[in-house]
């Protein structure tokens, strides 16, 4: 059996914090660092990262819990952590 597991930053906060906190690992990613950090879309971390309130970053793990990963290894701090086993029980298959 394929395993699919993805890296996933995860960061709670407002969502422009917490989107805001994404934008210079993607410069740095990208290798663009003549790049302004502020011309990075908000698409473009919402792409590949769960950021913003508790609320936001369930609803956006759900479509991530259904694309047919077995899992994922998150990057973040232990309030996130604790936040995304919640989610992730929530979203148990029944």
């Amino acid at each position: 059996m394929l395993r699919i597991k993805p890296d996933m930053p995860v960061f709670l906060g407002t969502g422009t914090e917490s989107t805001v906190r994404m934008k210079p690992g993607i410069v740095l990613y990208v290798g663009a660092w003549g790049t302004k950090i502020s011309t990075v879309p908000d698409e473009c971390v919402d792409s590949g990262a769960l950021t913003g309130t508790r609320d936001r970053i369930a609803e956006r793990y759900k479509a991530w819990a259904d694309s047919g990963v077995t899992g994922l290894t998150i990057s973040t701090n232990s309030e996130a952590i604790r936040n995304m086993a919640g989610v992730a029980r929530l979203n148990v298959p029944t």
